[in-house]
């Protein structure tokens, strides 16, 4: 099911176009990289999502009763609190209602024969039953569980606010959004302030988030931990790629080599040779199944390969295969596979034009 779609929407600022005629489904339970330079539009797109902007033509369409948590750069926490009260806000509705049924309690206490009491005694039922419905038994044991999670200690409860670094208040804020139980993270740049070992807990944390996520970054090893696809925004166009950064740097050097391919004279094709590349690699001195192939052969091996390549890159778009991340990910594997093998078989062919 899908948590927010994205129809042709296009939106601009003055004479600037940001985003043009993107469509878009994001699925729920799936993580999404948001990549572009600074101004392509990733700041736009999560405004979209949350309704803080509208689009100029398209539509955006939420998914009901969506409850969507916007990670900032910079969290806006209360410096005034500790860790543990400012991430106890997430409760506060439930606390409040604690709060009703003590003075309840103690006016019912007060009230024996008095005429409202059986009125009182109704009240005090039916918030009892609003705080249990929203966990108020488990609060402490679940602010604790986040807390743990995202690599805080007891002995950091106390902690001011104001005395949190970079790091653990962006972590702070997270653990806030996970105990609101929202159903779609937004994540803005949300590794900036964090070292390896924080990086690793909050790549922890999400792995174990059964929500949607979409993250906005620039930190290539932490999209290749935690993004199932990366949705790439490039002069107000967008591309949807499976996998990580790095399968999305081998799909765009794949995408030039092809490019670059087409655009020579003596590409391989019916009847023509492929040129030598400077630098190309020799062939390994291991054996190869390319080995006794000749050169007509091998050019008919890179076509087919290369026409493989490109029928799996088209069916990254297919909706079915969006939903499922399993037949995802043996997409792209049996991509990395059809890449090497059409890697080794344009050596040979180097190597056997050279030497012809």
């Amino acid at each position: 099911m899908a948590s927010v779609v994205l129809q042709n929407v296009t939106r601009q600022f003055g004479s600037k176009v940001v985003l043009e005629g993107v469509a878009l489904e994001i699925y729920s339970g799936q993580t999404l990289g948001l990549v572009g330079v600074n101004g392509a539009g990733k700041t736009t797109v999560f405004k979209l999502i949350t309704g803080e902007l509208q689009p100029d033509m398209g539509t955006v369409t939420r998914s009901k009763g969506l409850r969507i948590g916007h990670l900032e750069q910079e969290p806006r926490l209360d410096s005034t609190r500790t860790l543990y009260e400012e991430v106890g806000e997430a409760f506060a509705e439930i606390l409040a209602l604690e709060q009703k049924l003590h003075e309840l309690a103690r006016q019912i206490s007060t009230h024996h024969d008095d005429p409202c009491l059986p009125e009182l005694m109704a009240e005090y039922d039916r918030l009892h039953a609003r705080f249990e419905t929203g966990g108020g038994h488990n609060i402490e044991v679940r602010i604790a569980e986040v807390l743990g999670g995202l690599g805080f200690t007891e002995q950091d409860y106390r902690l001011p606010v104001s005395a949190l670094s970079g790091g653990q208040k962006c972590r702070a804020a997270l653990a806030k959004m996970l105990l609101q139980d929202r159903h779609l993270l937004l994540l803005d740049e949300p590794t900036n302030h964090l070292d390896i070992p924080a990086r690793e807990v909050l790549e922890e944390a999400l792995s174990d988030y059964d929500g949607t996520i979409i993250v906005v970054s620039h930190d290539r090893y932490f999209l290749d931990r935690v993004a199932q696809r990366l949705l790439v925004i490039e002069r107000g166009r967008h591309r949807l790629f499976a996998g990580g950064y790095t399968t999305y740097i081998e799909a765009l050097e794949a995408e030039k080599a092809r490019a670059q391919a087409a655009a020579s004279p003596t590409r391989p094709s019916a009847g023509k040779k492929k040129p030598l590349r400077p630098g190309a690699a020799a062939c390994s001195s291991e054996p190869s199944p390319y080995d006794r192939m000749t050169i007509e052969q091998l050019e008919e091996l890179i076509i087919e390969r290369e026409a493989r390549i490109d029928e799996l890159n088209a069916r990254f778009a297919d909706q079915q295969v969006y939903r499922d991340p399993e037949a995802s990910r043996h997409l792209q594997t049996e991509l990395q596979q059809l890449r090497a093998e059409l890697a080794e078989i344009e050596a040979q062919w180097d190597n056997r034009v050279e030497n012809a």
